[in-house]
């Protein structure tokens, strides 16, 4: 390894993960929402947020702009080399955690502050990105920022309305960005090394398995579908078994063969999260069931056989109660690989911080899903308090935060070596 990495001290590695610690806890107070921490797409909390980073970006020589997309980006304004980019979101959904993508960008500012400070050289000069929108919850409609990036930007967006008939083009503009210029954000023509984004794992491998971080091996590819039965609805205290068609049944049986598909089947998550039943009458024999399903596995290959098998069981339910079924695909987006180069660099620089190396896929989407289709990409999982997101119960533990920068840290030196190696 690169000696100057040997140049930061545990002391230095603390004091960095202890200042992002810190400015999660101030950034959690910009927020649309008293008591509550609720941060949109290009809300007046979001201009906060966006100028107290350029602060911390600006004491370390650091330049910030924002996009014309409404994301921010802080970079070395001293330096025109090749660029490693590191990032995540700033935007939240309602009465979020206050670590949940905000993480990834103050660790990627850590990593600037430590290379600075150790004075430590790369092949390449680091960027970091915090991504406008991510969640989707104001225009239900996610990474608006980081399709920009990649030249994925739907310009039929600038149309969709939020909830008080604000369009998103109206929302940049007010942002003070011009949506005319979304396809000057691209960096299709920059010389970029690779993408990495760090984030809460959202789940509860790495506590069950005691390490504070774990490498991203893929996204999962996703389907969601609506299924409908539909049958007769009847007496409840007068049609006998035997003659019912009833829908809520049939659409039981299914439910209980989807959470089966999903124990029998390896890394396959299967589940029906939304139901609605009519008329919904306790003495009324169900007359119509709908249920939503989302399956969820890093290969798509195994996950469009369990959809298949799916589809074929349900067929066979509703033939059996002599039910109706149709069935809408709602979406069918395909598993995103992580980069396995970069991602072997980062397993190493785990093993040689002393934790075990533990490579696991991402079952929620992420910002790195658009990134992926451009550069090459990686993601590293910090593990969080009883894999609670989304919630303002939301935690990670300082020391995992340090192991994170650390491994972060080796990784970038790694990845520098390799660069350099291959140029000679």
């Amino acid at each position: 390894m690169n000696s100057s990495s040997d140049k930061l001290s545990e002391e230095r590695f603390s004091a960095a993960a202890a200042r992002v610690m810190d400015r999660c806890d101030e950034l959690a107070n910009f927020s649309e929402e008293k008591g509550a921490l609720t941060r949109r797409f290009c809300s007046p909390p979001m201009k906060q947020v966006h100028k107290q980073i350029g602060w911390w970006l600006k004491a370390i020589g650091w330049a910030s702009e924002i996009d014309a997309a409404g994301n921010l980006l802080g970079k070395n304004t001293k330096i025109d080399r090749p660029v490693f980019l590191i990032g995540s979101h700033l935007d939240t959904v309602r009465n979020a955690g206050k670590y949940d993508g905000i993480l990834g960008v103050m660790i990627g500012l850590a990593i600037a502050e430590l290379i600075r400070e150790s004075k430590t050289e790369l092949a390449f000069d680091v960027e970091i990105i915090g991504f406008s929108e991510e969640e989707g919850v104001r225009f239900s409609t996610p990474y608006i920022g980081s399709s920009a990036i990649v030249e994925c930007f739907d310009s039929r967006v600038l149309d969709v309305k939020d909830e008080d008939g604000i369009t998103v083009k109206m929302a940049l503009e007010s942002f003070d960005c011009n949506p005319a210029e979304i396809g000057n954000a691209s960096f299709a023509d920059r010389n970029i090394v690779g993408f990495i984004e760090i984030h809460i794992e959202q789940g509860p491998v790495l506590e069950e398995q005691n390490c504070p971080v774990g490498a991203v091996s893929a996204i999962a590819g996703q389907t969601r579908a609506t299924f409908g039965f539909e049958g007769e609805a009847g007496h409840a205290g007068t049609v006998p078994h035997v003659l019912r068609h009833d829908a809520l049944a049939g659409a039981a049986e299914f439910i209980s063969a989807v959470e089966k598909k999903g124990c029998e089947t390896d890394g396959l998550f299967a589940t029906v999260g939304d139901v609605r039943v009519e008329p919904n009458i306790s003495n009324v024999i169900p007359a119509s069931a709908i249920v939503r399903v989302d399956l969820r596995h890093e290969s798509d290959t195994v996950r469009m056989m369990a959809w298949q098998e799916l589809k074929e069981l349900a067929s066979q339910i509703a033939g059996r109660r002599g039910l109706k079924l149709t069935l809408e695909t709602n979406s069918n987006q395909p598993a995103v690989q992580m980069d396995k180069e970069i991602t072997n660099h980062f397993l190493k620089a785990i093993s040689d911080s002393g934790y075990k190396p533990i490579q696991m896929p991402s079952g929620a989407g992420h910002d790195a899903v658009m990134m992926a289709r451009m550069v090459p990409t990686s993601m590293l999982f910090v593990r969080c308090r009883d894999g609670i997101s989304h919630h303002p119960d939301e935690h990670v533990e300082e020391a995992d935060v340090v192991a994170a920068i650390k491994i972060l840290f080796r990784g970038l030196v790694r990845i520098s070596n390799g660069l350099l190696k291959s140029r000679t």
